[in-house]
């Protein structure tokens, strides 16, 4: 599956960054940077599918558009796309 994270700095975005095709159990994840629009617009056009609509009720990360701050976090924050997460991720992974 598919996961965009908000850090609150470069620094940690570089953390982050070293960690692209690491092991989540027998997947490997990839992580690339990414803009504030480019999740709003990935939530747009899953909302309605099903699939994140669900997984947004399940888990609770964000709401629908408008994506309020996330601890802190502002559109002005580090924006990444996780790819390849296994569906049963949770945030706490």
């Amino acid at each position: 599956g598919e996961a965009f994270l908000q850090v609150p700095s470069a620094e940690a975005q570089s953390q982050a960054l070293q960690l692209n095709r690491a092991r989540m159990g027998s997947r490997y994840i990839e992580i690339f940077v990414a803009s504030w629009p480019d999740m709003q617009q990935a939530v747009q056009r899953n909302v309605g599918r099903g699939g994140a609509e669900q997984a947004l009720r399940r888990r609770q990360p964000l709401a629908p558009p408008p994506l309020p701050p996330v601890s802190g976090v502002t559109s002005d924050g580090v924006t990444l796309k996780l790819r390849g997460l296994p569906y049963s991720a949770t945030v706490d992974d």
